[in-house]
């Protein structure tokens, strides 16, 4: 009904394109993708589900994303398990400059006792680097089993998030494009979890 009154209405097209994969109409799912994209041509989250689909790698030229580019701080799913697994060591800071001391900082976060807006802006950065960073690897070693998932970690910090006190005034202080970049996240989850009704509250209003 939203795409009869509003056809460029990316977030329905989205919702519609997971309902095709719910029911295994692929080819409906990747075409819808592909209107998706017409839509929103720089939505990573997005292009990287629909060239993974494919058995592709998004083109060079559409990998230029709002804010800082994401290939440009590109890790390896090796590096990355490397900084989960060790001993905090290295200055992990939220000010740091450098991306491994960012997801260092955020895969040893204990808690979330307070909250602040460059604190969700970097959980938003390194979860998209860590989505992609598995997706990558996914799409290279389809038979191997993961030891660890981080597009699930990141999925339950976002959950976390929703249960702070303070997440709605965060959220409305916050730069519009980290609010793009949170919804595109919550539409990826959408695609991959069922229960994701949490992280409505999270959706800019």
């Amino acid at each position: 009904m939203i795409l009869k009154d509003d056809k460029n209405n990316y977030l329905a097209l989205y919702y519609k394109a997971c309902a095709y994969k719910i029911s295994r109409d692929y080819r409906l799912y990747e075409l819808t993708l592909k209107e998706y994209i017409k839509l929103q041509p720089n939505n990573q989250i997005v292009l990287a589900e629909y060239y993974t689909y494919r058995h592709e790698q998004i083109p060079r030229k559409k990998r230029r994303i709002r804010t800082k580019s994401i290939d440009e701080n590109i890790l390896s799913y090796e590096e990355l398990e490397q900084i989960r697994l060790e001993q905090i060591n290295r200055n992990s800071s939220l000010d740091s400059n450098d991306i491994k001391d960012q997801c260092s900082f955020i895969l040893h976060l204990q808690s979330f006792n307070s909250i602040t807006i460059k604190l969700i802006e970097s959980i938003i950065n390194t979860s998209r680097l860590m989505i992609q960073v598995e997706e990558n690897y996914q799409q290279e070693h389809q038979s191997i089993l993961l030891p660890f998932s981080y597009i699930q970690f990141c999925f339950n910090i976002l959950i976390q998030l929703t249960t702070h006190s303070q997440i709605d005034t965060i959220l409305s202080m916050m730069d519009e494009n980290y609010r793009i970049l949170l919804d595109e996240l919550i539409l990826f989850y959408s695609s991959k979890f069922d229960d994701v009704e949490k992280l409505n509250r999270l959706k800019k209003l």
